[in-house]
């Protein structure tokens, strides 16, 4: 069902359509897209994303800012002729008519006429959202993938799981004939294979999910994306090709951004040297059981489980990374946990990574908010199993975050070792992530106790390594009984980085780190607070939004 302004003769760039994913033709979407459809790329595709949608609301002549500086800097270059204007539709969870959408009679703003309908049928309105509205995509006129920038909210689509997912999402905005309406989403969109393909395409999202999110960080594009690969030891840059996780990484420097690389083989160092300094104190996690027969094979078992492990860390800590698949590349924006270990691992102290059951990912090839999953719990059909596939991630680390998160680790390890084991639960999870203190006492504003205001008046650096140690319930991770903070902006060989350490009835602070004492002794010295009152610490739920 198509509806277009009854009273105009003439073509109008906007209208509205009544669709069901699950009886929509070929003709219809051909109709909808303004052009026929790839049938082996970009179909699946969108039938995907219009999974919950009732209208679209197709803009014709859209100019997109993304498109535009591909077609000006690349594709009006061509022989071919090519149009510089794309398509852009709007999907809403509720059926409208033009008439409710535009209609002249209408006084009030879209999105209060939205909120009324969202009421009347019980639709859920998440913080930061215009109700019922999904998000847009953009379809370009390009030949290999017609599928642009994507913003769709995925608290809004219908999910097959029900394990606790969390994804990191940007508050964007559209304007349809004049209103403005809201979407919370992660972009996304295809490559086109000539200016950007899967790595190019993968750092796009994240650079311009930063550039939303954090208003220090320039608005960055395809095109310019392309070209600042400046490694041209294989050749030009344009038409893309693929790039090395190196190349990667320095093209996150070209972005202002401080790039932390992993791959197994570091990870092979890094468990190696774990091994040989190892302690039996009650925080260190015992082994993972190996299923891998023979020393090289449990070697990089052993590394891929320890990848993934700082995947999870950096993903809980609110950074995206990019994540290297065999001959592929996608960005990793969220985490998908199950309510037991899927790791397997057994023991006293167990880690959150051991909960992760998959990760969220943006791929080009699929769909936004896909999941890689681990060992085939939960798996999607798309892909083989994480721990399998994925041998690299680069990580865009903020500036002023010096100490990484292997050496914060190490630092808590040590710390907790040396301390008495809390005794409440027989099993303990450690959840360890980074924050800014900004956003650590607007989470902690929550708690109203004597411990939590004495942290809150304390001078904090701009950065915090958190570990969390929580009681192992049926449903996972509970009550949280400890906290360790550590400075994120310590040197790697800092004697003292530990900030505090948090227990119920306790609290250890480290004047020395706090206030500036020159640090010229072994051990820094703590200010412990005593209370008799049992004080509950909430786990911090500030960097992710947790949608299921």
């Amino acid at each position: 069902m198509t509806q277009s302004h009854p009273a105009l003769p003439f073509r109008t760039a906007f209208q509205v359509y009544h669709v069901d994913a699950d009886t929509i033709t070929d003709d219809q979407l051909t109709d909808i897209c303004g052009g026929p459809v790839p049938l082996s790329g970009d179909k699946p595709i969108l039938l995907a994303m219009l999974r919950g949608v009732k209208t679209v609301v197709v803009e014709r002549e859209y100019i997109d800012k993304d498109y535009r500086n591909v077609y000006s800097a690349y594709y009006s270059m061509k022989f071919s002729r090519s149009s510089s204007r794309a398509t852009r539709l709007h999907f809403f969870q509720v059926r409208l008519s033009y008439a409710q959408l535009f209609g002249t009679e209408n006084q009030c703003p879209l999105s209060e006429r939205l909120r009324d309908v969202a009421e009347q049928q019980g639709v859920p309105v998440p913080a930061g959202t215009t109700p019922c509205y999904i998000g847009n995509v953009v379809l370009r006129p390009t030949e290999y993938s017609r599928i642009g920038r994507c913003l769709l909210d995925p608290r809004k689509v219908p999910r097959a799981s029900a394990d606790r997912t969390t994804c990191m999402l940007a508050r964007f905005h559209a304007t349809l004939m004049g209103h403005r309406l809201e979407v919370s989403a992660f972009p996304h969109q295809s490559q086109d294979a000539e200016v950007h393909i899967c790595a190019q395409t993968a750092v796009w999202g994240l650079f311009r999910y930063l550039s939303q999110k954090y208003p220090i960080y320039p608005e960055q594009y395809p095109h310019d994306i392309a070209v600042s690969n400046t490694d041209l030891r294989h050749g030009r840059p344009l038409p893309g090709r693929g790039l090395t996780m190196g190349q990667v990484a320095a093209m996150f420097g070209e972005f202002g951004v401080d790039a932390e690389l992993y791959d197994l083989k570091m990870m092979r160092r890094l468990v190696k040297a774990s091994a040989s300094a190892a302690s039996n104190g009650w925080a260190s996690p015992a082994p993972i059981p190996l299923r891998s027969s023979g020393k090289k094979a449990q070697r990089w078992e052993r590394a891929q489980r320890e990848l993934l492990h700082f995947l999870e860390v950096h993903l809980a800590s609110g950074l995206p990374s990019v994540i290297g698949l065999p001959e592929h590349a996608a960005t990793a924006i969220g985490t998908v946990y199950a309510t037991t270990p899927v790791s397997g691992r057994e023991g006293a102290m167990l880690r959150s990574s051991d909960f992760m059951a998959g990760v969220l990912v943006n791929d080009d090839n699929y769909a936004p908010y896909q999941q890689l999953a681990i060992d085939q719990i939960g798996a999607s059909t798309n892909y083989a199993p994480l721990g399998e596939d994925v041998d690299t991630i680069v990580i865009p680390l903020p500036r002023k975050v010096f100490l990484t998160s292997e050496k914060a680790e190490f630092v808590v390890t040590n710390i907790l070792n040396q301390l008495d084991r809390p005794s409440q639960a027989p099993v303990l999870v450690r959840r360890h992530f980074c924050t800014s203190s900004r956003n650590y006492k607007a989470d902690r504003n929550r708690m109203a106790d004597d411990f939590t205001e004495i942290l809150l008046g304390q001078p904090l650096p701009h950065f915090l390594w958190i570990t969390e140690i929580s009681e192992c319930g049926p449903d996972g991770p509970g009550a949280v009984v400890a906290e360790v903070a550590v400075d994120a902006t310590a040197g790697p060989y800092d004697a003292m980085p530990c900030l505090w350490i948090r227990y119920r009835g306790w609290l250890a602070i480290n004047e020395d780190r706090l206030y500036g004492t020159p640090a010229l002794k072994a051990s820094p010295s703590y200010q412990t607070i005593r209370s008799k009152v049992d004080f509950p610490i909430l786990t911090f739920d500030h960097n992710l939004t947790r949608f299921t």
